[in-house]
């Protein structure tokens, strides 16, 4: 506990904003906005193919000013001595109450990129996943979809008003990879190429997506065998959300 006080404490942080203003281009922070189940561990997998990313899975932790953004580029550098000096840190945030802030992606040092997926697939896999490890069912699916495509759309429009949005589907990775990592790689501004095969960490599979596919290191097909029934009703009103989402993310 000790230390990790002392890694993320004032003169941990203090220390961290005077060396990067040493550095030939300042820390930006990359922050995927997405719900579970949406390919965000294989998003943050794929950035991290540049030398220039570092990232230590899905953190799940609260991000409310500038300094909890220089805390994930301490853990991501440290996590990772070989990309000591990475000039990008990446995280997945997949819950709205860890950005209590929409304010903080307007920071001229974070990129943002939203990332969802169509509802079927989305709210299968969830259940598909997440059911034989917690108490997480169908109902429970649908409610976290249906809030946060909501937000999600929500943030593509204040993105949007201020010309900062990148969005991308589940499918894009999946179908149309090349042209996604050009999008991605022009946006961020990388010097080192994004690649579609990707390295496994200490974090795959445990602080992110827990199924074996992220193990792979390669994108894999989207599956099609969705095992479960979805009410007509419902379902048309979560396509009605993804339609809106990705109307919101039209520029």
């Amino acid at each position: 506990m000790q230390s990790a006080r002392a890694l993320f404490g004032p003169v941990a942080i203090s220390t961290f904003r005077l060396v990067d203003r040493l550095r030939p281009t300042q820390h930006r922070f990359i922050l995927i906005l997405s719900h579970m189940r949406s390919g965000s561990s294989l998003l943050l997998h794929l950035l991290m193919t540049s030398r220039d990313i570092a990232g230590c899975g899905e953190r799940n932790t609260v991000y409310r000013d500038h300094n909890d953004l220089v805390k994930l580029a301490i853990k991501s550098n440290f996590g990772q001595r070989g990309k000591y000096w990475a000039s990008c840190a990446v995280d997945q945030i997949n819950h709205t109450h860890f950005l209590p802030s929409e304010k903080l992606l307007l920071h001229p040092s974070v990129f943002p990129i939203v990332l969802f997926r169509q509802p079927l697939a989305a709210v299968s896999s969830m259940v598909d996943v997440f059911s034989p490890i917690y108490e997480f069912e169908l109902d429970d699916a649908i409610k976290h979809y249906r809030e946060r495509v909501a937000t999600l759309a929500r943030y593509s429009k204040l993105l949007r008003s201020e010309g900062r949005l990148l969005a991308l589907t589940y499918k894009d990775l999946v179908d149309d990879t090349q042209q996604s990592l050009i999008r991605l790689q022009n946006y961020i501004g990388l010097r080192t190429p994004l690649t579609e095969n990707y390295s496994t960490y200490d974090f795959t599979g445990t602080r992110g997506d827990p199924s074996t596919r992220i193990q792979s290191g390669r994108i894999l097909p989207e599956r099609t065998d969705h095992g479960i029934e979805i009410d007509s009703v419902v379902l048309q009103e979560l396509n009605d959300l993804y339609k809106q989402c990705a109307e919101a993310t039209e520029t």
